[in-house]
């Protein structure tokens, strides 16, 4: 994280490049194409594997450098992408940050809204059942009490609460 700070406290973009950089050696500025196709900075920290304290600090020092937190203003983000990524990993710390921040709840993805996501929980395959190993109903407690709308469906209409009974979250 010291790294990151002093780079965007010496004038790093919070955001990924538009386009390549020509200058750069090509196996460089290919990776970081395929970086920028991938969304925000903001929302590759969310799906990394930092703990959320940290993916916190990190997100807070994006969003002080002018990051979007609605990711609504990249040109390479999906609006909506970081609620909905941390709604649906069971992030609870997180979900609590960005809404505090002003993430909208209700900004509809190709998958449904960040409530549908962490009203699926997560699901085992191979055992048939739903696992509630992380902080998804404290997520959906999160979303709900910051204005998530109830009913929205996605795009085969399944709405929060048939994806929770759906899937055994009885809370």
């Amino acid at each position: 994280l010291e790294v990151a700070e002093l780079l965007l406290r010496h004038g790093a973009s919070p955001e990924p490049p538009v386009v390549p950089n020509p200058g750069l050696p090509e196996e460089i500025w290919k990776h970081e194409w395929k970086m920028h196709q991938h969304g925000s900075y903001l929302s590759r920290v969310i799906q990394g594997s930092a703990g959320q304290a940290e993916k916190i600090t990190f997100i807070s020092m994006l969003l002080e450098c002018s990051a979007d937190v609605n990711d609504r203003t990249h040109p390479g983000a999906h609006p909506g992408a970081n609620l909905y990524l941390a709604s649906s990993g069971g992030q609870a710390d997180v979900v609590q940050f960005l809404l505090e921040k002003g993430a909208d709840p209700n900004i509809p993805r190709r998958h449904g809204t960040a409530l549908l996501a962490a009203s699926f929980g997560r699901w085992d395959v191979e055992a048939g059942v739903a696992v509630e190993e992380r902080g998804f109903t404290e997520v959906v407690r999160l979303l709900v009490t910051h204005g998530a709308r109830l009913e929205e469906p996605n795009a085969k209409g399944v709405t929060p609460l048939i994806a929770a009974a759906a899937n055994g979250q009885a809370e």
